[in-house]
């Protein structure tokens, strides 16, 4: 069983609207995500969320989730399912519950559990000490020779794929 993902991901109301406007409410589930539970870009969709299924006769404790932490007001709230970490470092952590809500339910579980593989694969490739083995010690040499002998006061990172056009602002 796999669903549908669709993001609100600003504040901007006509944005939140049109997708809510895509979707039907009575058979959507939303998940919040904040770390904290206090970040008020997330609290403010939070509420129209909220706001719109309590206009269509919805119970909103029905239709929502909060990935955040224990110690976070959503995780006291007894209208949420919860799951984060403390140590899990926020709302763009694909690899944790974060990430793992959102693409087990829009991909499944094996394509998360695959994510998760790989993830694992990499971090054991981090540990290599051949220098010409370890991918992310060359990106980080480079890095530092970038800035400290050519001088060049930044990176950009320009997707090669139209699927990849969100993915600058995921790594900043």
């Amino acid at each position: 069983f796999k669903m549908e993902a669709k993001f609100i991901s600003n504040v901007d109301p006509d944005d939140a609207a049109a997708v809510l406007a895509s979707v039907d409410l009575a058979h959507s589930l939303f998940i919040v995500v904040s770390k904290s539970g206090t970040t008020l870009e997330t609290l403010t969709n939070e509420a129209f969320v909220k706001d719109a299924l309590t206009k269509a006769g919805l119970n909103p404790s029905k239709h929502m989730l909060a990935v955040t932490s224990e110690t976070s007001p959503l995780a006291k709230s007894e209208d949420y399912l919860t799951a984060m970490d403390d140590y899990i470092g926020g709302r763009y952590s694909s690899v944790s519950g974060v990430g793992g809500a959102i693409l087990s339910l829009a991909f499944g579980p094996e394509v998360f559990a695959q994510l998760l593989e790989g993830a694992a694969a990499e971090d054991q490739l981090a540990t290599n000490r051949d220098l010409m083995k370890n991918p992310d010690m060359l990106d980080a040499l480079i890095g530092i020779y970038e800035r400290n002998v050519q001088g060049y006061p930044s990176t950009a990172v320009l997707p090669y794929s139209q699927a990849l056009s969100r993915f600058p602002a995921h790594l900043q």
